[in-house]
């Protein structure tokens, strides 16, 4: 999710009242902080709360959200923004599930050191209470009701280094996660390097590099068959590579495009129980006429392991596909207030017994900006 903040000071002055001298500080006009606010209200319904094949439930929900964006006037001292977000669904019918929540905050601090060079630091705390399949990287799990804390910080910094505008950025990203049992808690750390390049109509062609270590605390090892090895912990080393593309294709920005391809290596240090390869691939098309948005979005994922299993009697190599079709649409009905509308399906196959699932997802509802 995203917003935009549009900062406009605009003097005025009575005809019959005489010309005053503009001040020497004209920053002394705006504000230090301009704060921007959103309230979200809805209904919605999803077909298959807990991602599941064989005990389908259903419910129509209740979605409430806050979105709060301040941003300081850049001055000696840098650009500062924060951005904090909530996200309840209170289901009115499913019998395991009553509710899910998220929550989010960012604190974004940029230098610009000079004409070509950038620091920057981020931090970002996640709340979340939601049902999610954790196979991926669990063992004798599947879908939980996961509640969790995220704490990341990272640093960056950015050099401007061609006159067609192509540049590198280096960030040192450090997160640490904490949840409730049966899951374990984390810690990742590790480098990421970023390749880009800004042309045209606000377009940019991105390449970015990930190495991502993670470390559990308490978990122990898998042997090559699942079972657990006394006396050791559970380590990955995580590696990812992904190329973006976002062209806006008018001076006016009604038609966006955004391209994303990534791939993933997964490896466990011990006996390389969850190492796999994961294949991505996604594009999302945004237009925008007058009072509407209108976005629509589609991609996938595919997981290949190299030493699990699939379900017997086949026992061939374990797969996983993931596979995701959204559209969103906003009505500005007025100048503060906006119609929104969502139509999601997701869809896992996998060799897997229990893996196979299909869900459907609508909501309709208004957002208050002011």
């Amino acid at each position: 999710m995203g917003l935009g903040l549009l900062v406009v000071a605009v003097i005025w002055h009575p005809l019959s009242a005489p010309a005053q001298p503009l001040p020497e500080d004209l920053d002394a006009l705006l504000p230090t902080w301009t704060p921007l606010y959103t309230i979200k209200t809805g209904l919605g319904y999803r077909d298959n709360v807990l991602y599941s094949d064989a005990n389908r439930q259903e419910s129509a929900f209740v979605q409430a959200g806050l979105e709060l964006f301040l941003s300081r006037y850049p001055d000696e001292w840098g650009t500062m923004d924060f951005f904090l977000s909530f996200e309840d669904n209170h289901y009115l019918e499913s019998i395991d599930v009553d509710r899910e929540q998220l929550g989010f905050a960012q604190f974004r601090w940029l230098w610009e050191l000079d004409d070509e060079n950038q620091a920057e630091w981020i931090t970002e705390y996640i709340y979340q209470d939601q049902v999610l399949d954790v196979s991926v990287t669990e063992a004798d799990l599947s879908i939980l009701q996961v509640t969790g804390h995220t704490l990341a910080s990272l640093l960056g910094l950015r050099w401007d280094f061609d006159p067609d505008r192509w540049w590198v950025k280096v960030q040192l990203p450090v997160e640490r996660q904490w949840f409730e049992p049966p899951l374990d808690d984390f810690t990742e750390f590790g480098t990421r390097v970023v390749l880009g390049r800004d042309y045209g109509h606000r377009s940019d062609l991105q390449f970015r590099y990930d190495f991502n270590p993670r470390a559990y605390d308490t978990d122990p090892a898998l042997a090559a068959d699942g079972t657990p090895v006394a006396g050791t912990s559970r380590f990955f080393i995580q590696q990812e590579a992904r190329l973006v593309w976002r062209h806006h294709w008018d001076a006016s920005a009604r038609w966006r495009s955004t391209t994303r391809l990534s791939y993933k290596r997964n490896e466990d240090d011990y006996a390389g129980y969850f190492d796999f390869n994961r294949y991505g691939a996604s594009h999302e098309v945004r237009f925008r006429e007058g009072a509407w948005e209108v976005r629509l979005e589609a991609g996938a994922l595919a997981y290949r392991y190299d030493v699990q299993k699939s379900s017997p009697p086949d026992n061939d190599p374990r797969r996983r596909e993931e596979w995701v079709v959204r559209l969103n649409v906003e009505w500005a009905l007025t100048g503060w207030l906006r119609a929104y509308g969502l139509a999601e399906q997701e869809q896992t196959l996998s060799n897997v017994d229990l893996e196979d699932y299909t869900i459907h997802t609508g909501v309709a509802g208004l957002l208050w900006e002011f």
